[in-house]
């Protein structure tokens, strides 16, 4: 009898345990849609034909967790000619001699501490004079 009764407390504690254990928080980094937002881009005059890049954009990195942001390693960006690893909290980075007129598409992600990406997005804009 005593057996039972302490397995009633145990099956009337288990149950309010698990009542109170929070839902995860959504993951951003492995939700795919707009993780960076394009906000700004400087043209600096390098010839007549090309110009140097500046671009800045939004970097999710300050809405995570901190064990989200522990997980982070570097922040990537590339384009068909252009593979840069930054700092996870970067928001800008630099790329030249780019031809006035043409699109440039660069693709950013996170590269965690397993060596794993993380969703991307793609921020594209023309050259400009």
């Amino acid at each position: 009898m005593k057996n039972y009764f302490i397995l009633a407390i145990l099956v009337l504690f288990s149950a309010c345990i698990t009542d109170e254990i929070p839902e995860p928080a959504d993951n951003i980094l492995d939700n795919p849609g707009e993780l960076f937002t394009l906000l700004d881009v400087d043209f600096v005059f390098y010839s007549n034909t090309q110009r140097h890049v500046d671009v800045t954009f939004s970097n999710p990195r300050s809405q995570l967790n901190e064990a989200q942001k522990a997980r982070l390693y570097q922040l990537e960006v590339s384009a068909p000619d252009f593979v840069r690893q930054i700092s996870p909290d970067r928001t800008s980075f630099f790329d030249t001699q780019r031809n006035i007129g043409e699109t440039r598409c660069y693709l950013l992600r996170f590269l965690t501490q397993d060596l794993e990406y993380t969703a991307s997005s793609e921020i594209c804009f023309e050259v400009m004079p």
